[in-house]
């Protein structure tokens, strides 16, 4: 059976951090922004923007450290991976300590020449890019942390402190904001404490993990280490220019206002990438071993499988956007006088954000057999013709149209690439695949959502169409996931283990 004892409990602990992280990460969203006000909300999209960027700086040692400490962990060498991880650390701190240094000296630039706000001074700005360089450099370090905890499938650690982060760094800032009088800089404030605790907690847990005697790597088996890393760095950049190439123009061209508004819908959009992530993180260490073990019919289904998870959790998020829309909407106090629609934003980076998910899961497949080469000329060929045109569309065209320009091309990268890295990497190639795992929770996906959004009201007082909105997103993810044949005999399976 390919989900096992051990990968149900590291979903279900995946899940539920990451479902706490993220319910708490999406409600707090609107609540800041009408807290603090939309060029307020501005600054916390350049956070964003510049925690995606994040992964440039990395170089590939946090998704290099995991497969790497997944792969020893896999066969019993544990005190390699104590090694691995130390070895690991000494460049990240350098890394790191070098993002926060190169931000503090543009900050002035920034401040001046590229974003523009009625409401925040240009040394507030300057000031805060400061504290957002210093708090994201203590995450690069933390990120490395998580990453071998996941790897070694402390899952349940990893996302208590995950989930407890995230709610300091969402609604405890406000908090303290709203308390002292100190605003958007007092939010700021208190994210680089935040980040240090999130560090200490993921350092505590994996030193509990690990009390074991460091062991030397071998060196054949370092070097490949280093060369998938650098790979992955590289790869980094290419999903950079893919995936921030509109927020980065768009930053500049906005007022800061209407970037907050763009910032805000691409953000509650991100409730896909965060749905799904539990599914790759649990996924990937036991599809890397599957892999290693030459059980490749265990590997197919388990990927079949994640992909049936991907869609149901892909469909359930998109439904309950639309059907939480009035609701966001009513609390955005700010948003009537700022042309650009948040939620419309949402919605349309939503369907995008499925593709990325599916795209991804692609990515594991290449990553879990330790061979990116192919996603790296999909991922290049892409770039060179997506970011010209979301940059020409950006200019041309507006914000929204910027959002529905990344969702199509995000699609049509899924239908032309995804068959040629099956045809190479997945046991039976791509049709069955497509017959099997991926046809079948798509349609169903899609059928109840649109009977649930047409049947559920959607102008409701708040509580009540967020209930509505929680409903169809649980409906739609279940039948989606009950339509796919594994699943569902798994399921069944399970459900008679529970019941004897």
């Amino acid at each position: 059976m390919p989900i096992s004892g051990r990968l149900r409990n590291n979903l279900s602990a995946n899940f539920l951090g990451t479902g706490v992280s993220g319910v708490v990460a999406l409600v707090s969203a609107p609540i800041i922004f009408r807290a603090l006000g939309a060029d307020a909300y501005g600054m916390v999209g350049v956070y964003l923007l510049l925690q995606g960027m994040m992964v440039l700086f990395d170089l590939g040692l946090t998704p290099g450290l995991a497969r790497a400490v997944a792969w020893h962990r896999g066969v019993d060498g544990w005190g390699q991976v104590l090694t691995l991880i130390r070895l690991a650390e000494r460049p990240m701190f350098a890394l790191a300590l070098a993002f926060m240094l190169g931000l503090m000296a543009l900050s002035g630039f920034i401040s001046r020449n590229w974003l523009s706000s009625a409401q925040v001074p240009v040394a507030t700005i300057q000031l805060l890019l400061v504290l957002m360089g210093a708090a994201l450099a203590l995450r690069m370090v933390a990120g490395l942390q998580r990453a071998a905890l996941m790897a070694i499938e402390r899952q349940p650690q990893a996302n208590l402190v995950q989930a407890l982060a995230v709610t300091g760094r969402t609604l405890g800032a406000l908090g303290f904001a709203l308390l002292t009088g100190t605003g958007v800089l007092g939010f700021f404030v208190v994210q680089v404490p935040i980040s240090l605790l999130e560090w200490w907690g993921y350092r505590k847990f994996l030193g509990l993990a690990l009390s074991r005697s460091p062991e030397p790597v071998p060196r054949d088996e370092l070097r490949q280490h280093i060369r998938f890393g650098l790979g992955v760095a590289g790869l980094a950049l290419v999903w950079l220019l893919a995936s921030q190439a509109d927020k980065l123009v768009l930053s500049r061209l906005l007022p800061l206002a209407e970037f907050g508004a763009y910032s805000l819908g691409a953000h509650i959009a991100s409730a896909v990438i965060i749905a799904v992530g539990p599914v790759q993180a649990a996924v990937l260490p036991r599809l890397t071993r599957l892999i290693a073990g030459g059980e490749e019919s265990q590997a197919r289904s388990l990927y079949g499988m994640a992909t049936a998870m991907t869609v149901a959790l892909f469909a359930g998020m998109v439904v309950g956007i639309w059907l939480a829309g009035p609701a966001v909407v009513s609390m955005l106090a700010p948003v009537a006088a700022i042309d650009l629609k948040p939620m419309q934003v949402a919605l349309v980076f939503a369907f995008g954000n499925g593709a990325i998910a599916l795209v991804g899961l692609a990515y594991q497949l290449q990553n879990a057999r330790g061979q990116l080469r192919v996603h790296a000329i999909g991922a290049f060929v892409q770039v060179v013709i997506q970011v010209p045109v979301l940059i020409w569309v950006a200019t041309t065209s507006g914000a929204l149209a910027t959002a529905i320009a990344f969702s199509a091309m995000n699609w049509l990268f899924v239908a032309l690439w995804i068959p040629l890295v099956h045809s190479r990497f997945l046991n039976g190639g791509n049709l069955p695949w497509l017959r099997q795992d991926l046809l079948p929770p798509l349609v169903a996906g899609a059928i109840t959502g649109l009977v649930l959004i047409g049947m559920l009201p959607q102008s409701q007082p708040l509580v009540v169409q967020g209930v509505l909105a929680l409903l169809g997103m649980g409906l739609t993810a279940g039948v989606t996931l009950i339509s796919h044949s594994g699943m569902r005999g798994y399921l069944l399976g399970w459900g008679a283990s529970l019941g004897s």
